[in-house]
């Protein structure tokens, strides 16, 4: 007689082999719930520690713009993620004017959780030291605005302004704006400095809609070319009659009585009809000449008043011009007579960069004193040539998801030959790095004259080689006269991918901004926690 069943044991078998794969089945489901609910919850706990910088951000910018301020609440607006100080439910930061501490909280968009988030520093009269005024604490270039807190599309593609609502950093627009109509663009400071050749006009702002209204919410504006506004007339119409024009309100963003405006060089407020016929035989649409120079105007004047919009300027004198480049960050890049502040998509008919590529072989020297160049760069497409970009000051955007390489791994040699440059290849789509896919590629960094060149790395920047990678703390840095380019000295220039780069932190970001002259700075910063 058998004392054991074949059968017994299979099923025997059966249950434990299925009882194991159950396990590892739901071990699996486990592990993935878990791997998914981690880069979740590490995507929002970023996203959350952006949105708390982002306040911070602004409370830093209007600190400096109020030096005086007492303690503020800053609230979220309910649009496009933006702030202001008020009271309210949507309150994601306090300042507390006598510690002189931020302190900011950001929920997790998918629960509970918080990243709080602090500042706290100390103010103090600068009268110019060590560092750089190179407007690395906000930028605008081609058609995106970024910051420290990263970048939002301002402008369309085709130059629209896209109506996002009031923002706490200078807009510098580097292309030719359009306005559809009933729109408000709020900023402490906005300059358009890109110009587009149409409708036999050299326009920087084109309102395009007669019977609407655009603000400019801001205490200085400049202006870089003419003001044109498409106003709709009929053909019976007396030539005495005044057309249906748009508005262009100029508003003071501190609820001053007046605006600063500045007109870069001599440029033309005039009206186009519908079909972009520029307007001169209607008496009370005269097309209206300024001269280059800082005017103030009345708050809340209509510069398409072409009737009256001379009388209501007043030209500011030498000292109140003086008074204007101090308080004003932008404005100190601009003489009344000649622009200091350049588009590199726009620079004498010769492009730096042609919608965001770097294609230009033979890019324009900016030779002027002062002048600073915005370059917006997303696709470095050159190959086998060396083109030298050559200002005194540049403020780079690098505006792509994809780091920062060549293009089908051909060699590619860039210079930058600067007294100052500002780099910041954070955006809206994360942090990309430079990237060196060719041991024969290059980005050379190096003087215009025999003084130390200032590199400004908005962010902490990644630079990855054939050799390894690293990362250069966000700070100010001085090239030195015994800097070592592949291994032999070659004083004030670096090779960006060079294995052994080696640059002096003369400063932290933000820290100090001498050049300028005067104004109120944030000094001594340091992040916290935020409790």
């Amino acid at each position: 007689m058998k004392t054991g069943s074949k059968r017994g044991a299979a099923l025997a078998y059966v249950i434990v082999v299925s009882a194991a794969l159950m396990i590892l089945a739901s071990a699996l489901v486990f592990s993935a719930k878990f791997n998914l609910d981690s880069a979740t919850n590490s995507l929002e706990g970023r996203q959350a520690y952006l949105d708390a910088k982002s306040a911070i951000e602004y409370g830093r910018a209007y600190v400096l713009q109020n030096p005086d301020a007492g303690s503020f609440t800053i609230l979220k607006t309910s649009e496009n993620s933006g702030f202001t100080i008020g009271s309210g439910e949507n309150a994601v930061a306090e300042y507390d004017s006598t510690r002189k501490l931020i302190k900011a909280s950001a929920k997790y968009r998918s629960s509970d959780h918080v990243r709080k988030l602090g500042y706290q520093f100390t103010t103090e009269e600068n009268g110019g030291s060590i560092g750089t005024d190179l407007p690395y604490s906000f930028m605008v270039s081609g058609i995106r605005y970024g910051s420290q807190n990263g970048t939002i599309q301002l402008f369309n593609d085709n130059g629209e302004y896209a109506n996002l609502g009031p923002t706490a950093f200078p807009i510098v627009a580097t292309k030719a704006v359009i306005f559809p109509g009933d729109q408000t663009m709020d900023a402490p400071e906005i300059n358009f400095i890109g110009t587009k050749k149409e409708m036999d006009t050299n326009n920087c702002l084109f309102s395009n809609n007669w019977g609407k209204a655009t603000t400019l919410k801001a205490d200085f504006i400049g202006f870089d070319g003419d003001i044109v506004g498409k106003a709709r007339v009929q053909s019976d119409w007396p030539k005495t009659s005044l057309p249906e024009a748009p508005k262009l309100y100029i508003k003071s963003k501190t609820n001053s009585s007046s605006v600063i405006v500045r007109f870069s060089r001599k440029l033309m407020i005039e009206f186009v009809d519908p079909s972009n016929k520029l307007l001169t035989d209607y008496t009370r649409a005269v097309p209206v000449e300024f001269e280059a120079g800082y005017y103030r105007f009345p708050n809340g004047t209509d510069l398409f008043d072409l009737e009256n919009i001379k009388r209501k300027a007043t030209k500011l004198t030498e000292d109140e011009v003086k008074e204007v480049l101090r308080q004003y960050q932008t404005a100190r890049y601009t003489n009344a007579d000649i622009s200091t502040v350049l588009s590199s998509e726009v620079i004498s008919s010769v492009r730096w960069t042609s919608d965001g590529k770097m294609e230009n072989t033979n890019p324009t020297p900016i030779t002027t004193e002062n002048a600073t160049v915005f370059m917006c760069a997303s696709e470095w497409i050159i190959q086998n040539q060396s083109p030298r970009y050559q200002a005194p000051n540049v403020v780079f955007q690098w505006n792509s998801r994809n780091n920062m390489t060549e293009s089908q791994n051909v060699p590619m040699v860039i210079t930058f030959q600067v007294q100052q440059i500002s780099i910041n290849l954070e955006n809206s789509y994360g942090h990309p790095s430079f990237e060196q896919r060719n041991t024969n590629s290059h980005i050379y960094i190096q003087k215009t004259a025999d003084e130390s060149p200032i590199i400004i790395f908005v962010t902490d920047t990644t630079i990855k080689t054939s050799k390894g990678t690293t990362t250069i703390d966000a700070g100010v840095y001085r090239i030195g006269d015994d800097n070592r380019v592949g291994g032999t000295v070659n004083p004030f220039k670096i090779d960006l991918f060079d294995k052994n780069l080696e640059l002096e932190k003369i400063a932290d970001v933000g820290e100090s901004g001498g050049s300028g002259g005067g104004g109120t700075e944030i000094t001594g910063g340091v992040y916290t926690d935020g409790e």
